[in-house]
């Protein structure tokens, strides 16, 4: 099972409400903000400890948007559960 989330900042909150979800997932997407774009929203950092209690390791982005500085304002993150891969060996 795949789970693409985007919640405009409110990703450790659709994590924690779907966590049954998200600790039978193979792989998940998480549009993430790295700039402050919502009051209240999530941080980037605090995404990466939270999924991988359920077992996702963060590996990369599958795409992202950029300022005219260079720097990332978003990204679509690819997170894939490792905990699974170990069962399946």
């Amino acid at each position: 099972m795949l789970i693409e989330l985007d919640v405009q900042g409110y990703e450790d909150r659709g994590i924690f409400g779907g966590r049954e979800m998200f600790r039978r997932a193979r792989a998940c997407i998480l549009e993430l903000n790295l700039d402050s774009l919502y009051e209240g929203q999530a941080a980037f950092e605090g995404i990466i400890p939270l999924l991988s209690h359920f077992g996702h390791q963060y590996a990369g982005n599958l795409d992202q948007v950029c300022a005219e500085d260079g720097h990332v304002i978003y990204a679509d993150a690819l997170f894939i559960n490792s905990d699974l891969k170990r069962r399946q060996c």
